[in-house]
């Protein structure tokens, strides 16, 4: 497999850099730049999909670090806001197969809480509990439990 260095750009849209398989233009990694949103990803693509660990950095909405498989969410998911020294920068931490969540999902809120619970058979999130912790210390309280 022999792969190159590459760079493509278009002015005030985005660019392109990484290394590119020669065989199979389509299997790549590198790093994709949009200057009109505001975001930086780096990836592997596989068949042109995203595959592997995705780090989506946006200068508006924070940090994603997630799984990928044939294009799809598949793994864990965690985003994470704007404010890097705060402490309720956590955002969301849940599983995804097959490009629905799966299992425990965790969404943060600001001021230190947190929704918990379990998807829907459609991968939609369910929240059954409400934690809320004094910043973020050991003693979580149980703040109410109901299903929605």
């Amino acid at each position: 497999m022999s792969l190159i260095v590459y760079q493509t750009s278009l002015p005030n849209i985005n660019s392109n850099s990484g290394n590119i398989n020669l065989q199979n233009p389509e299997n790549r990694e590198g790093i994709l730049t949009s200057l009109k949103s505001g975001f930086e990803m780096y990836s592997t693509w596989k068949n042109g999909k995203l595959n592997g660990e995705t780090i989506l950095d946006d200068s508006r909405a924070g940090k994603t670090i997630s799984v990928y498989k044939s294009g799809v969410k598949h793994g864990i998911c965690r985003k994470f806001g704007l404010a890097k020294n705060r402490i309720d920068n956590f955002k969301f931490i849940g599983w995804f197969d097959s490009g629905k969540a799966k299992g425990v999902i965790w969404k943060g809120l600001f001021g230190g809480a947190f929704l918990i619970g379990n998807p829907d058979s459609e991968g939609k999130a369910v929240i059954e509990f409400c934690f809320i912790s004094r910043f973020l210390k050991i003693n979580i309280q149980l703040l109410c439990i109901h299903n929605m």
